[in-house]
């Protein structure tokens, strides 16, 4: 292991001159910062590569288990779960002059995510993928405002599965003038039998239509999929 760590040291050798040059009020080409770090990387690489082959003859096996192992720890070090929240049509009925009520909705969540115990050696770690598919209630929020209208904050939770919990707060949703709630961005988490994640949602806009017959008190505001990650760091 000498070598690799003469490698590591002549790097460090090479950036401290590259660094020191400047701030001594010697400027370089970009040429030369260029293959500062082709050269950088260049020797990263073999000293990763002296360290697999360190590995190896430690571990006793072959350089593909070597590496294979080192790519399923990383890509079981994180990770992303895809979030969709598909909400039906809802009603949202009229209280008084510049107060709204958005009716409570059943939405409808589908999460998908790797299951680690899928990964092999050889040729390349396999994914496996688990989903789930359940429901998470918004009880009934008010609108308020006459000309500058918004939903109030609310929250969607459930339980999806056996033990899979979903929470997600809805910010604040500003309604323009004909009726379209915009779109939101969402945040919240995603528990997996204790395990929790970090949910982003983002939900676009949603037009609302009044209902014929109900002498403009009733609006319905049309069907929207919600489409995020939940990522367990």
């Amino acid at each position: 292991m000498q070598w690799v760590v003469a490698v590591i040291l002549i790097a460090a050798a090479v950036a401290i001159v590259l660094i020191a040059l400047p701030a001594m009020g010697i400027p370089l080409p970009s040429w030369a910062v260029d293959i500062f770090w082709v050269v950088v990387i260049a020797f990263v690489a073999i000293a990763a590569i002296g360290l697999l082959v360190k590995l190896w003859k430690g571990w006793g096996g072959s350089p593909i288990i070597v590496i294979s192992l080192v790519f399923s720890v990383s890509s079981t070090s994180a990770q992303t779960i895809q979030v969709e929240t598909g909400f039906p049509a809802m009603p949202v009925l009229k209280l008084r002059p510049g107060l709204w009520e958005c009716q409570k909705v059943v939405a409808d969540v589908t999460i998908t995510w790797p299951d680690d115990s899928t990964y092999t050696y050889y040729p390349t770690p396999l994914k496996a993928v688990r989903v789930v598919r359940g429901d998470a209630v918004i009880e009934a929020t008010l609108v308020r405002g006459l000309f500058f209208r918004a939903v109030d904050a609310c929250v969607l939770e459930g339980e999806i599965d056996t033990g899979v919990w979903l929470k997600m707060q809805l910010p604040r949703e500003p309604v323009t003038t004909f009726g379209v709630a915009l779109a939101i961005d969402c945040t919240g988490a995603l528990t997996d039998n204790g395990k929790v994640y970090r949910l982003a949602v983002h939900i676009p806009d949603c037009k609302t239509r009044f209902i014929r017959g109900t002498g403009f008190t009733q609006r319905l505001a049309e069907p929207v999929t919600g489409r995020g990650t939940a990522i367990h760091p």
